[in-house]
């Protein structure tokens, strides 16, 4: 069963229990989440995917996959913090954090 019932219930919607509205509710609650802009601070490195930049806590843990910003400002190695939301609707080929759409940066 997924996180939307059965097969037999997505056929019958009529049909569908508490839980799949429950489920569903869940879902768009996070792609609500999604659009709202967040401020994060860190080092931005180069990823491992050619032309990929990441945004890299105080332990080095990735925080986000930077996307647009300033070019700058969003250097290899520089400090800075980013205004942005996190994009949970894309779908994208590099393979480090969650993709994050900078509307502002600036250096720390």
């Amino acid at each position: 069963m997924s996180e939307f019932g059965t097969a037999g219930e997505r056929e019958n919607p009529g049909r569908a229990t508490s839980v799949d509205r429950a489920a569903i509710a869940r879902a768009a609650g996070r792609q609500r989440d999604a659009a709202k802009p967040v401020r994060l601070r860190g080092t931005v490195r180069d990823g491992v995917e050619r032309g990929s930049r990441v945004l890299l806590d105080d332990t080095g843990a990735v925080l986000a996959q930077l996307m647009g910003g300033p070019p700058g400002v969003l250097t290899e190695g520089s400090v800075v913090t980013v205004i942005g939301v996190f994009r949970r609707d894309l779908l994208t080929t590099v393979q480090q954090g969650a993709p994050f759409q900078v509307q502002d940066a600036t250096s720390d």
